[in-house]
């Protein structure tokens, strides 16, 4: 607020600390704005002296609106996140096929070459490794799939 021009001493723009960089709804009155831990940029209308009680309910339904954008914004973080993590599974287990499947051509190859009969156990191995790792992989994923299916 400083570097928009607000002196530094103004007491009613302070930064926000510990419990107040958290969002806590009151169940018990169903408030947010008589909630000890609703931020003070919430009370700020509030802290101006005596107002009418019209003004205070649309000081509050503006705050209300806020909270709410809020919610739904990180809601629509979450979403994301979870969307990009299924993503990203499903690419590892695709990547660990892929190279399951380039390791036993490589595999082929090699053995019919006799030239150096370790390059074929080495990629024996290899796609083995690779092939399991995609097995686990989509068993891992399809629980999880699963168990979000249901709860959804």
């Amino acid at each position: 607020m400083v570097t928009l021009g607000l002196s530094a001493d103004d007491s009613r723009y302070r930064p926000l600390e510990g419990i107040e960089l958290e969002y806590r709804f009151d169940a018990k009155t169903g408030s947010k704005r008589t909630s000890p831990n609703i931020h003070w940029i919430h009370r700020l209308r509030l802290d101006q002296g005596p107002v009418s009680a019209h003004a205070e309910d649309k000081w509050s339904d503006a705050v209300d609106s806020v909270t709410w954008w809020r919610s739904y914004a990180a809601i629509q973080r979450g979403q994301e996140e979870v969307e990009l993590l299924e993503v990203e599974m499903k690419r590892v287990v695709r990547f660990f096929e892929y190279y399951g499947a380039a390791w036993g051509a490589s595999t082929i190859a090699w053995s019919s070459q006799s030239a150096n009969p370790g390059w074929a156990a080495y990629a024996a191995k290899q796609a083995h490794i690779f092939s399991e790792l995609g097995k686990y992989g989509w068993k891992n994923f399809s629980l999880y799939l699963n168990t979000r299916l249901i709860s959804d």
